[in-house]
Order: C-alpha cells, then structure tokens, then sequence
C-alpha cells in the first residue's frame, strides 16, 4: 500500500473499498484510522460505514463488524446530548440507516447488539423493533 494510498480521506476510502466489493482486513484499518482521527465518531462516518456494508454485505473481513458496532456506539452513546441512551432522534437515525437497503443483515445485526449491551437506555419503539428481531 503506498502512502497516498494510506492518507485517504475517508469519501475516498469509502469509494476504495465499495469498488472492489469486498471489506478486507488492510481496509478496515485504513476507515478505522480515518474515522478514529479527531477521537470522535461523527453521524457522517457512520452513515459512510452503512455506505460500505450495504455495497459489501456479506463480504466483509470480522474486523469491519467491530469498527462498525465500535462506531455506532460511540456516535450514539458516547454524544453529549443523550450520553448513553438512545432516544427518538437518534432511533429513527438508525432506522432508517438499516431499512435503507431493505433489511438487517448480519453485521447489523452485530451492531444491533452491541448498542443493546451497552445502551443504559433505549427509546420504546426502537426497543420494540429490536425485540421483534430477536435482538
């Protein structure tokens, strides 16, 4: 991997990885890298990993499904507004990042997860949906 390669912005990086359809283990540290740069995870970011899972689905290193649950959990439970909870803006959020491609596939599911184990508190219809997943 060449330097300019590594010293992407990350719209380029996304654009990288979508083209070549797959998530690999190099990438993941690379969009890592880039989104951990300023030590804050921002809604953009996240919406660029939902960008890459719906493009990649299936074919992603495991490592993308811990940056990715790692992401959403900081953007959401780790924000001033709502330190640890997931309220109403940020449960439609999330809704309709997963519903973008038409359903919950496995690495979201993986996510979904994660913001379970960790949130102190859900909103009530979000809870709902996750329940009815199963999650």
């Amino acid at each position: 991997m060449s330097l300019k390669e590594y010293f992407m912005s990350l719209k380029d990086l996304v654009a990288a990885v979508i083209a070549d359809g797959k998530v690999d283990a190099d990438e993941v540290t690379q969009l890592r890298t880039e989104i951990y740069a300023d030590s804050v995870v921002s809604k953009e970011e996240v919406e660029a990993l939902f960008q890459i899972n719906d493009a990649c689905s299936g074919n992603v290193d495991p490592s993308f499904v811990t940056l990715m649950s790692d992401a959403v959990c900081d953007a959401t439970l780790n924000d001033a507004g709502s330190p640890g909870v997931i309220d109403a803006t940020e449960a439609q959020w999330l809704t309709d990042l997963l519903m973008k491609d038409g359903g919950v596939d496995a690495t979201e599911r993986a996510v979904l997860v994660a913001v379970r184990a960790k949130a102190i508190s859900i909103d009530p219809a979000f809870d709902a949906a996750l329940k009815s997943l199963g999650i």
